[in-house]
């Protein structure tokens, strides 16, 4: 018979697995990191990441560079554009005057204007000590020819050449800036360079840092510098670049994160980026990738928290160059690192969601055993044994009170158990309390046999903490070929605990009677819809007054086919297969518009509908019976709920929650079965129910049984005292009766006061108030206008 891997044996392949995925996942990375390097979309992204850095760090410009700067003030000033030379000259004299340090240029003065204007311009550039900066650039013509732009010879004698010019991405956006130029043949260096006092880097491009805001540069107008409004205490030791920001005059161009700016502002921003230290070296991209592959090993070493440690792992490999840049020491190039590593990162945690997910289909969760495809895949290729399925009896109601770790406990109780008892097999668990396995011993009286002593070893309580329960086991056996089925021995375990039988054997013709079940639950709507399920309704009599104050409504199915169906067989078919909550809902349907209809036309009758335990955890019926009861209004009160008193003391908090709403609402609360629970009168207090029914078991033998007549009258007393009303079921005779009264008992029900009528027999008595419902079958009648009592009777009747 095939076998289960054992723990240590799927922890070994476990390893074996995490190794192989991790080996996946690095060779996913390797590749996709070579596909960024090679297709050139790596410099792309790291460019973006780039800016994105800066974006953290904006900074002011460094205050040194100032900018005297051609814009529509001083066009309209200084008249037309372009100006005589005499006022650049006027301008060189006035900025050497102010102390400034250095002077240049960013305007062209390639061509001739007027010999005086020449004569003038050269002049203040020699006062000036033949330290101006002046502008040369190279160009190209429409046919492709470069034209070298230089300052006239003049002009040239007396100044000092720098490189102007600026080269836009295929993008028209301008990223890098190169340290030099050849013009006219001669290696210039750029005017950033030049300024930065980094003229000695010839050769090569540095990006212009995006970090240093436009904003912040000083920039004065020339009309403002010329007019001597602009002095000494500004200018001094200051570095003044010379420009155009007119609109009008072009020499514009796009930055990332500033937009369109001029040719002067870029000029200046370059500079500051080589001032203030923001070129950094960059050591490439080798570092970041094998931190990256550090970090996905990191990834694969926890599964347990691979997720937030692949999502934290993107932290060091993206952080890295900001760091760097941040302490001005360096940089690196992350897009390889970071593209192979998502990559990887997915990869991994991909393949290892699969094969958790695979996992998870054959595992059960509550159990840690193996489920019923894990069953299913074994019996394809288990060639002996016998299926045998073990389900606990009410295991609903005996985990309905427990928490999950108590359910756990459990579970392994029960698991444990079935070990010791069937030997060295391998358990299944196929949910809600039913565990499966396959016998070795392919005879089936040895297997009963060990089925007994199992069965034997359950007789002693399971201690799930402060809780002790005990487990009733029922069992299922399915051989030969029904056995490749697990619903086979199932369905004989379902049947063994109906039954009461230790154990049934499946069956053909146990199948045929699951058909039936079955074809009750395909005709419970059609059954609904045509009137077959019917309400009965059995008087409540208020001993006090002997009045009929409410009535209970009781259920009936008469099957077309069938014919008439016992509740209780119907009603445990609906609530396991979870349909209880349709039947109930068209029961208070019916009841709550007949208290209408009643109220209508007089007749203030209340009436009871029992509603099965689960339900109160079905949000959705709790919120549709709910609304209803909203419904109503003021009529809420003449409807009461029964719940048991099992599942009061469960103590569970849907359960309190939903009656304290119901009763908030105006509906009534009866706690049915009063008796045969665990509670206590004063532990049922907190429920706030209303009243409580006393269990027939302890009614029907009142009048002979000295203790159930001392369980009786306490109950009553303790209750008047807590504010409850007492009901007492199961009244079928007068000296029960008698007793009732001499109790002070609120309320009797039962074959004695009535048995449930339709609704045609029923509402004419109530009118009438009179009981009669078993006597009148006697010939006897009896109006109640007086607290009286019907005679006595020992009729029983079938319904």
């Amino acid at each position: 018979m095939n076998k289960w891997p054992s723990a240590s044996g799927r922890k070994m392949h476990s390893a074996a697995s995490g190794r192989l995925v991790f080996a996946l996942s690095c060779v996913v990375a390797a590749l996709i990191a070579t596909a960024l390097w090679l297709t050139g979309l790596a410099e792309t992204i790291d460019e973006r990441l780039r800016i994105e850095r800066e974006a953290l760090q904006t900074r002011p410009a460094s205050g040194q560079v100032h900018l005297a700067v051609v814009d529509a003030k001083s066009i309209v000033a200084l008249k037309n554009w372009p100006w005589q030379r005499q006022t650049h000259a006027a301008l060189v004299d006035r900025l050497r005057e102010a102390g400034a340090a250095t002077i240049a240029f960013d305007i062209d003065f390639s061509t001739p204007s007027t010999s005086e204007g020449d004569a003038a311009f050269a002049a203040a550039l020699s006062r000036a000590g033949n330290g101006v900066i002046l502008p040369t650039f190279r160009q190209q013509s429409r046919d492709g020819v470069d034209f070298e732009n230089l300052p006239i010879p003049t002009l040239r004698q007396h100044s000092i050449l720098a490189s102007v010019n600026v080269t836009p991405d295929p993008d028209g956006i301008m990223r890098t800036f190169t340290y030099g130029t050849v013009t006219a043949g001669v290696v210039r260096p750029a005017m950033p360079a030049m300024l930065a006092g980094a003229a000695n880097t010839i050769g090569g491009s540095f990006p212009i840092n995006t970090s240093i805001a436009p904003e912040t540069l000083a920039v004065h107008s020339i009309s403002d510098i010329l007019a001597g409004k602009i002095g000494r205490e500004t200018l001094a030791g200051k570095t003044v670049l010379i420009g155009a920001t007119a609109i009008e005059l072009g020499d514009r161009y796009a930055l990332p994160r500033h937009g369109v700016q001029p040719g002067v502002v870029i000029q200046a921003l370059a500079t500051e980026t080589l001032l203030q230290g923001l070129v950094f070296p960059n050591y490439g991209a080798a570092v970041p990738l094998m931190l990256s592959f550090f970090t996905l090993g990191v990834v694969a070493l926890y599964p347990r928290r691979g997720v937030i440690l692949a999502i934290f792992g993107l932290m060091p490999i993206a952080g890295l160059p900001l760091a760097l840049e941040w302490q001005a020491i360096a940089t690196v190039d992350v897009a390889v690192a970071l593209g192979g590593y998502i990559a990887g990162a997915i990869t991994l945690l991909g393949v290892r969601a699969a094969a958790e997910y695979g996992k998870a289909r054959l595992v059960d969760a509550a159990t840690g055993l193996p489920n019923e495809v894990a069953l299913l895949r074994v019996l394809k290729t288990a060639n002996c044994g016998i299926l045998v399925v073990m389900r606990i009896r009410n295991f609903d109601e005996i985990v309905h009170a427990m928490s999950q770790d108590q359910r756990k406990i459990l579970l392994d109780q029960v698991c444990s158990r079935v070990a010791l008892a069937a030997g060295n097999v391998n358990q299944f668990s196929l949910g809600y309390g039913r565990i499966a396995w396959l016998s070795h011993d392919d005879n089936i009286d040895r297997l009963t046999e060990r089925l007994e002593g199992l069965a034997t070893l359950f007789a002693s309580r399971i201690a799930t903490g402060s809780q002790k329960v005990i487990v009733s086991p029922a069992f299922g056996i399915a051989r030969g070929t029904d056995r490749a089925n697990p619903v086979h021995a199932d369905l004989a375990a379902s049947r063994a605990a109906a039954s009461g039988c230790r154990w049934v054997i499946y069956s053909a013709e146990l199948a045929s009677v699951t058909g039936r079940t079955q074809q009750l639950l395909a005709d419970l709507d059609d059954a609904m819809t045509a009137g077959d399920i019917s309400l009965v309704y059995q008087p409540k009599l208020t001993i006090s007054t002997g009045r009929i104050e409410g009535v209970e409504a009781l259920v009936r199915w008469n099957h077309p086919v069938i014919g008439p169906i016992p509740p209780d067989h119907f009603i445990p078919i609906l609530e396991d297969a979870g349909r209880m909550g349709d039947l109930t809902l068209y029961i208070a349907d019916q009841c709550i518009g007949l208290i209408g209809q009643w109220h209508k036309t007089g007749l203030e009758t209340g009436i009871a509908v029992n509603i099965s335990a689960p339900l109160f955890s079905d949000q959705e019926f709790v919120a549709a019976l709910f609304a209803r009861a909203v419904a109503m209004g003021s009529l809420s009160s003449f409807l009461t709920l029964e719940i048991t008193e099992s599942a009061v003391v469960v103590n569970d908090v849907p359960t309190i929650a939903a009656l304290s709403m119901f009763r908030g609402a105006g509906v009534r609360i009866a706690i049915d079965d009063y008796g045969t629970g665990q509670s206590t009168l004063s532990y049922l207090k907190k429920f706030r129910a209303d009243e409580i029914k006393i269990d027939k078991s302890f009614v029907r033998n009142l009048a002979d049984e000295a203790s159930d007549r001392i369980l009786v009258r306490s109950t009553i007393a303790m209750a008047h005292e807590m504010g409850f009303k007492v009901v007492a079921e199961g009244v079928e005779d007068e000296a029960c009766y008698a007793v009732l009264r001499e109790f002070g008992c609120d309320i009797a029900q039962g074959w004695h006061i009535g048995r449930g009528l339709p609704i045609e027999d029923i509402e004419p008595k109530l009118r009438q108030n009179r009981v009669g419902l078993v006597t009148e079958a006697m010939g006897s009648n009896v109006v109640l206008d007086a607290p009286l009592h019907p005679p006595v009777s020992n009729m029983r009747n079938a319904a």
